[in-house]
């Protein structure tokens, strides 16, 4: 660790900002799928050194996949850490809902005082895990016959990203959004036309996250066989070429 803090320094020279040490997480045994979404997720700008034992401990506690000391996948750990987040929020503000209906009923005796007592729920509200990283992604697939539009909107925590040597995040996004045609086997049904009609489809980011999760899959072909990189960043500006 120190070494590679002293390469670090000798490399930057005199821009290395004073009093700042920059180190990585700590691996536990193959937990680099782990590191690197946590790494991404929280910079530490402070000296010293991140031990997540704990986060690890809890992990494996909560789901039997990340138990042993096989390689695991990021965009795995990522979903089920997401995921995780918001059935504990939901939980939380449902039981802090029941209590106070608890109390409601209890101060009148004549029953229920509104349509929630009575066994009417609404919708949850949204946690800040959706206000953070939830978008909207829009499945557009127009007829090439009668040319009418057929539009699906779908939730998204992530977006990954099939990339190519040398390419760039720009050009991984245009490709995703890039128009498909459905032809031969893969005709589409067209409910206009009602029959099987040839058809373009394509992916469109309809109202991008706050903070966009960007998981980029390649393959390597010489020790490693597969690597995932998973990138943060803010989408305001990144998202206006695919609108």
């Amino acid at each position: 660790m120190g070494a590679a803090s002293s390469r670090l320094e000798k490399a930057l020279g005199e821009q290395f900002p004073e009093g700042e040490r920059y180190f990585g997480l700590e691996n536990f045994g193959n937990t680099c799928y782990c590191n690197s979404v946590l790494q991404i997720s929280n910079q530490k700008k402070k000296t010293g050194v991140i031990a997540p034992k704990r986060f690890i401990q809890r992990l494996k506690k909560q789901n039997e996949i990340f138990r042993s000391y096989m390689h695991q996948d990021a965009h795995e750990f990522l979903n089920f850490l997401l995921n995780e987040l918001v059935d504990i929020l939901e939980k939380e503000h449902n039981a802090a809902r029941e209590s106070l209906q608890n109390i409601s009923l209890q101060k009148n005796s004549n029953g229920p005082i509104n349509g929630q007592a009575n066994g009417s729920h609404k919708e949850l509200p949204a946690t800040w895990v959706h206000k953070c990283f939830q978008g909207i992604l829009t499945n557009e697939t127009r007829c090439l016959r009668c040319e009418t539009v057929t539009d699906r909107d779908e939730t998204f925590f992530d977006l990954s990203l099939d990339i190519e040597q040398n390419s760039s995040i720009t050009s991984c996004l245009k490709n995703f959004s890039s128009t498909e045609t459905l032809n031969a086997e893969d005709k589409f049904f067209c409910d206009k036309c009602c029959s099987l009609q040839e058809a373009q489809k394509r992916m469109k980011i309809k109202k991008p996250p706050n903070i966009l999760f960007m998981l980029e899959v390649g393959q390597i072909m010489d020790t490693i066989s597969a690597w995932l990189r998973a990138t943060i960043i803010g989408c305001s500006s990144m998202m206006r070429m695919l609108r």
